[in-house]
């Protein structure tokens, strides 16, 4: 039955087109429909305008059942006639019209014939003529050389609108925060206040009173590959040199920059760019901050705030957010660059002090790592606004999983909704979380998610600079820097950055043999607290090696990184283990003496170990990252320990 129904179909469809010549086929210029419209070059709509109409040559207008047929930009649409008479017919415009050329054709059953190609476009809306719509509160316009900006996504940290075909938006808003927010549309820059980049605008009239906040945006290069240096842990707070250490990490960028000729860098801050503890005693907050930051000048660098960004001046989240904001605008917001979409969180909520501190003491305030119900449901809201082939990247201060430790895979969440964060996040084709506040590194992997806990510029808050200039080093002996994050298309790759280190250094080695940091060596005058202090974190070391071990310190590794070790070409059993960086512990650690310029020690889990045949063979090291990149070294023994070998500066 089947067949005997496709053989009648076959035989119909013959019949329908026979004698049909390539002159009278549905939709060629010898169609038999006798309509003539007049298609002028161009047609200028009204706003809001919802049908168009076309004048009638010679009387020859369409039937009121026939279709209108316009193929544009937003493919072929058919639209119905809504009037037609022997001087003008009128044409419903398709859901969702967009501007633009359009090709014209009228079809009636089989017949289609082409009419003509005309472009249409509404007539732009002045800017005397933008007015706030019913109920909102503040209103404008986004625009790109006075043009205005179709699609772009405002909001006052709350609501969530986007621009019509003209770039004005309407917001409904209680000015909560006293502020609007654009999220900047990909293809283009907002205008830079030294480094900070100008995508917020601060209210001014009261709550019920409508007012004007208009963006003006700039176009930019081709987006599609960037780079975004991930900046975690500034410290910045006039203590321990940092001062003087800080234009390091600037010379260091501008030399990257300037050997990538024509590429694209942009910025992002991880939070903690001050110590809310000596704002005062300091002298160093905010102000002082961005006048730093004018080393940087011209590199748009986007803003994350960290617990010590809260003002200690306060004992509630909301008044604790009061500096942050009025010096660097919203503490959650987001933007896109080409195929990514950017989102900088709050995951930091300052909770009463359960101890009573007096406001305005130097302790920092305590706090729960969160993000709170009205920064998720905005959160929510915005990427509602976001298709799921995007890329997603979310910068917070605080972590969002644990350490995996020995995994490499997730060890549960720190943040309180981590849950809730992943479900998000998780329906998009890849979303990468850039995190900070412990001065570590490492990754976790989950799913299509993956986090990276991403170091600190400061190290360990600018110590071992201080105190043993040349060594600049976290606690898990990691160098203070920053992560390369390289946008290619839809591909995403990094690498992480010391300070004053080439891209190709990726690791350090320790020879076990050459390490004697025993307390009479290297606390001699420590009271009993400090010496009990480095006793128990340097406590892997405190003896002078004699078993041929190498440790090899890969701070960025994951588990998808391999490390080979070849003596006189065989190859050596290579052990990940828990264990404590050295140099850390000889260059800050020790020196402390009875002050409190650093914290103990920290155990990495991204230490290797081998045992070599004797104490003066050559070991071959290469250590490939997750992307196939190769890092070499050879490392001759005896190799010596001291603040000298290990200087970079």
């Amino acid at each position: 039955m089947k067949t005997l129904r496709h053989l009648l179909f076959m035989l119909l469809t013959a019949a329908v087109f026979a004698g049909c010549t390539p002159e009278n086929q549905p939709g060629s210029e010898a169609s038999g429909l006798d309509v003539n419209l007049e298609i002028p070059a161009e047609i200028t709509l009204t706003q809001g305008a919802t049908a168009i109409e076309f004048n009638v040559i010679d009387g020859k207008n369409p039937k009121q059942s026939d279709i209108i047929i316009l193929d544009g930009p937003a493919g072929q649409k058919f639209c119905k006639i809504l009037s037609s008479t022997p001087a003008a017919i009128k044409v419903e415009l398709y859901t969702g019209f967009k501007e633009g050329n359009h090709k014209v054709s009228v079809q009636r059953n089989l017949d289609v014939k082409a009419l003509g190609t005309t472009k249409i476009s509404y007539a732009k809306l002045a800017d005397d003529d933008i007015k706030p719509a019913a109920g909102s509160t503040i209103y404008g316009k986004v625009s790109c050389n006075g043009e205005g900006i179709e699609g772009v996504v405002v909001s006052d940290g709350i609501q969530v609108t986007a621009t019509d075909r003209n770039g004005v938006y309407q917001l409904a808003s209680e000015k909560k925060h006293g502020y609007a927010f654009i999220s900047v549309p990909s293809g283009y820059e907002p205008p830079l206040d030294i480094a900070f980049p100008q995508f917020y605008k601060y209210t001014q009239k009261s709550t019920s009173a409508p007012e004007r906040l208009d963006f003006e945006l700039i176009a930019s290069k081709d987006q599609a590959s960037f780079n975004l240096l991930v900046f975690g842990d500034l410290h910045l707070a006039r203590r321990h040199n940092d001062l003087e250490q800080f234009p390091r990490l600037a010379d260091d960028i501008k030399s990257l920059v300037s050997s990538h000729p024509g590429e694209l860098f942009y910025g992002v801050t991880l939070g903690d760019m001050v110590h809310d503890q000596y704002w005062i005693p300091n002298n160093f907050g905010f102000l002082e901050f961005k006048n730093e930051m004018k080393r940087l000048s011209g590199l748009h660098v986007y803003q994350t705030i960290g617990n010590h960004d809260h003002s200690i001046a306060y004992d509630n989240e909301q008044e604790a957010l009061i500096d942050y904001r009025r010096n660097l605008g919203p503490n959650y917001y987001s933007f896109n660059i080409g195929n990514v979409h950017l989102i900088a969180l709050d995951n930091i909520e300052c909770i009463t002090d359960q101890e009573g501190l007096a406001v305005g003491s130097f302790n920092s305030h305590k706090y729960k790592v969160v993000i709170p119900d009205e920064q998720m449901q905005w959160l929510k809201k915005d990427l509602a606004h976001v298709s799921k082939d995007k890329i997603v990247f979310a910068f917070m201060h605080s972590t969002w999983h644990n350490n995996p430790g020995t995994k490499s895979y997730s060890n549960g969440f720190n943040l309180d909704n981590g849950q809730d964060l992943y479900n998000l996040l998780n329906t998009y084709q890849e979303a990468h979380v850039f995190s900070a506040h412990t001065h570590l590194m490492w990754n976790v992997k989950n799913d299509k998610t993956y986090e990276h806990n991403a170091g600190a510029v400061c190290a360990a808050w600018w110590v071992s600079g201080y105190l043993s200039p040349g060594i600049h080093i976290a606690k898990d002996g990691a160098p203070g820097g920053y992560h390369i994050v390289k946008i290619n298309g839809r591909n995403v790759s990094w690498k992480y950055k010391g300070i004053d280190l080439p891209l190709s250094t990726q690791f350090r080695t320790y020879d076990r043999n050459m390490i004697d940091l025993s307390p009479e060596k290297n606390v001699p005058n420590a009271n009993a607290k400090h010496r009990a202090e480095y006793e128990a974190s340097a406590k892997e070391w405190l003896t002078k090696g004699e078993d041929n071990e190498v440790y090899i310190n890969v701070w960025n590794a994951d588990y998808d990184w391999k490390v080979v070790v070849k003596e006189n070409g065989t190859p050596l059993t290579v052990t990940r283990l828990k264990f404590t960086d050295p140099l850390y512990l000889h260059s800050a650690l020790a020196k402390r003496q009875n002050s409190n310029d650093s914290s103990d020690g920290a155990h990495t889990y991204h230490m290797y170990k081998v045992v070599a045949s004797s104490p003066n063979s050559t070991l071959d090291i290469t250590v490939t990252d997750r992307f196939g990149n190769e890092y070499k070294e050879t490392m001759k023994r005896p190799r010596p320990f001291s603040i000298e070998e290990y200087k970079t500066y």
